[in-house]
């Protein structure tokens, strides 16, 4: 009977943990690599499977095995939390902490309230627009517009997503206003690059992320997991592109728009280009709950990703160019990995965002939109090369520094 109950609590242990990894947005292979290793350490046979919307374990071996699916719905990356769960962790993997104790600091750390409140997601959501917007190639207009539209979508996707009612309109909803808005403005009294400004405004939901890690999930052997995140990714990006052109069709209907001449942008200087990236890097740890401690690691990390993406694309031209930035991030989130008790995903999700190829999977989707088929298809097909350049060099960077943790 106590040999039952030992083996019922490590199960619940590894349960639990497995649940809340996926609730703090760990990416498919490195969620089933850690449960496994968990297994190993309290000797309990196990298979596991993650997906972004199922969990299932199967516990013993034959023919005395117990499975369990778990209904879950795709989490998001929360870097605080999963940095503290993996301090917890390596204190059982060591031994220094008992299954109890473990599960009791496991469940607080669920239980925290998120360091940063409405107000400061609705400023970070505000920086992040206005630092894109540079980076996209646009001048102080872009910023200013981005920015502002940047706080209001913030402020309208925390209110649609309070109740469950309108949660699933969130991304659609904030997509038509930023379309009408930033059209309305364009064509009256404040002319801007319109294409630009909706584009870094919406930068926050659009999911280059989501497409990039389903793509290393494939390339790891994760096919249900990568299929069914591509699939996620697809419906995003199409409801996004939907939204903003019908927004940008109820502005020319509602508001009476002035003829102009495509407006010439001022873009910015080197200098600006960096400052923006670091203070996107910033944003992004707000947004992805980083601790503060982490910033200045986050910070560096972005940049030096930054560089090595301009070199990359003048060596290897500017589909290809991905490859070295990506190249760079996994080295330095394999060696903050393995300098102490901290995982990679810390580093590897805030530089990731700024890799993604989710502003070309965008303007693919605005070019059909437009009736503008072939280069529709020809800048998909470019979302689809750098997104497999910065595969390839996340897992050219594992093979030269191997990462000496799961997270």
């Amino acid at each position: 009977m106590e040999f039952a109950a030992q083996r019922m609590t490590r199960e619940r242990f590894i349960l639990r943990v497995a649940e809340l990894l996926h609730a703090h947005g760990t990416p498919t292979h490195r969620g089933e690599a850690l449960v496994v290793r968990l297994g190993e350490t309290l000797r309990v046979p196990l298979q596991v499977s993650f997906s972004p919307t199922d969990l299932l374990l199967s516990f013993g071996e034959e023919p005395d095995v117990r499975t369990v699916v778990r209904r879950v719905l795709p989490g998001t990356a929360q870097l605080g939390r999963l940095a503290t769960t993996t301090e917890v962790l390596d204190d059982v993997f060591a031994g220094r902490l008992g299954l109890n104790r473990a599960r009791r600091r496991l469940e607080m750390i669920a239980r925290q309230r998120a360091a940063f409140g409405p107000g400061m997601v609705v400023l970070a959501v505000a920086l992040t627009a206005a630092s894109a917007a540079p980076l996209l190639g646009g001048g102080p207009r872009e910023i200013a517009v981005a920015g502002l539209l940047g706080g209001l979508v913030a402020v309208l996707e925390y209110v649609l997503r309070s109740s469950p009612r309108t949660a699933l309109l969130a991304e659609p909803t904030c997509a038509l206003f930023v379309g009408f808005a930033s059209h309305a403005l364009a064509r009256s009294w404040f002319p801007h690059a319109d294409g630009v400004v909706a584009l870094a405004t919406l930068i926050v939901i659009v999911p280059g992320l989501t497409f990039t890690t389903a793509l290393v999930e494939l390339a790891t052997g994760h096919w249900a997991a990568g299929t069914a995140r591509v699939a996620g990714a697809l419906g995003m990006f199409l409801q996004i592109a939907v939204g903003v052109a019908l927004g940008r069709t109820l502005a020319g209907s509602w508001v009476a728009l002035v003829p102009q001449a495509p407006v010439e942008v001022d873009p910015l200087g080197p200098m600006a280009t960096v400052f923006a990236t670091g203070v996107a890097a910033l944003t992004f740890a707000m947004l992805f709950q980083a601790r503060p401690k982490d910033w200045p690691w986050i910070v560096l990390a972005c940049m030096f990703t930054s560089l090595g993406q301009t070199l990359g694309v003048e060596a290897l031209g500017p589909r290809l160019g991905a490859f070295g930035g990506a190249l760079v991030l996994g080295l330095l989130s394999n060696a903050y990995a393995s300098g102490g008790r901290r995982p990679a995903l810390v580093l590897l999700t805030p530089g990731i965002l700024l890799l993604v190829p989710g502003s070309v999977g965008y303007r693919s989707l605005d070019l059909f939109m437009a009736h503008d088929v072939l280069a529709g298809l020809e800048t998909g097909v470019e979302m689809l090369i750098i997104a497999t350049s910065i595969v390839a060099g996340l897992l050219v960077a594992g093979s030269i520094l191997p990462p000496r943790r799961d997270l």
